[in-house]
């Protein structure tokens, strides 16, 4: 179940999903996607892949963006177990 998407400059979309279901019965998190395009523009993706995963259970992401000079990708975690405060989160390549 889709989300929220964010295209990054280099055309990858990226899907957080939004499966549902919290603690204890949900026994991971929320995962977000990467889907690389296809040779043209209305062919299907090339790839998909999971790009990262929530490790809290009760979070997921929201409001993916990329940073317009091109730092990293911006997560918001909602909904987090423990202390219930909201997170944004940013990923960087290693290195950077």
């Amino acid at each position: 179940m889709p989300d929220n998407l964010a295209l990054s400059k280099s055309g990858d979309l990226y899907i957080a999903e939004d499966p549902g279901g919290g603690s204890p019965t949900k026994k991971k998190g929320d995962d977000i996607w990467m889907a690389s395009p296809g040779k043209d523009p209305h062919a299907p993706a090339s790839s998909v892949v999971r790009f990262a995963t929530l490790t809290d259970c009760d979070a997921e992401p929201t409001g993916l963006y990329f940073d317009i000079r091109g730092w990293g990708l911006f997560v918001n975690a909602q909904h987090r177990g423990g202390d219930h405060l909201d997170k944004a989160v940013l990923i960087t390549r290693s290195g950077n």
